[in-house]
């Protein structure tokens, strides 16, 4: 009790200020990548701060202080993504390793793209296929041996009859090569250029797909 006292008098920091997209801790040192969760640092425009508006789920009613497509608290995604004339493309970053980046859509992920990951053998030469229809990008498993996940759940495997596509967010995490316990054996993150956000039309109020 005595230590939050002591931070609380302390005066805020000054200078450029940095604020991870997944967790929103903010950062005023030369990080470029959070401490808790590894993302990449947004510089944060000191001009926009003082006028942006804060953002409230209409799933779980958590207010975001930081634009997100997709709400930390129950998956609910409200940013819509346009094209705004540029080529549309997404990033998987690896545990380890350089960004792959995908910019042709439909893109077939498999064995070829992670072929210096140990793990790799148990990933399947067609694993997941990945689509840009009507502005947003999509995930779907083609009935893989191993199977994938997506922030943790499991999205096709042998048990998986009927494999859905599922809409991708800013942030999400998709597993490669599920073991008997659910855990991804290889690990990527989604990375979506806030640029081809379209912030003009607000918060989507249609749901995510049905899993």
């Amino acid at each position: 009790m005595i230590w939050r006292k002591k931070e609380q008098q302390e005066p805020a920091p000054a200078g450029p200020r940095k604020v991870c997209p997944l967790c929103l801790r903010a950062y005023f040192d030369d990080s470029i990548y959070c401490r808790m969760d590894g993302q990449k640092l947004q510089l944060e425009d000191s001009s926009q701060h003082e006028t942006r508006k804060q953002i409230e789920c209409p799933n779980c009613g958590f207010t975001l202080s930081t634009p997100r497509q997709r709400c930390p608290i129950c998956g609910h995604i409200f940013s819509n993504f346009k094209n705004m004339g540029e080529t549309a493309f997404i990033n998987l970053i690896p545990e380890a390793g350089l960004p792959i980046k995908i910019d042709k859509f439909p893109y077939t992920f498999g064995r070829k793209d992670v072929i210096r990951v140990h793990y790799s053998e148990y990933v399947n030469i067609e694993h997941v296929v990945f689509t840009l229809e009507n502005g947003h990008f999509y995930i779907r498993d083609k009935k893989t041996l191993n199977g994938s996940s997506l922030n943790g759940h499991a999205i096709g495997g042998k048990r998986f009859e009927n494999l859905k596509k599922l809409q991708l967010a800013d942030g999400d995490e998709i597993g490669l090569a599920l073991d008997p316990k659910g855990n991804s054996l290889i690990r990527f993150k989604v990375e979506i250029p806030q640029g081809a956000y379209s912030r003009e039309n607000g918060p989507l109020n249609a749901k995510e797909e049905a899993r």
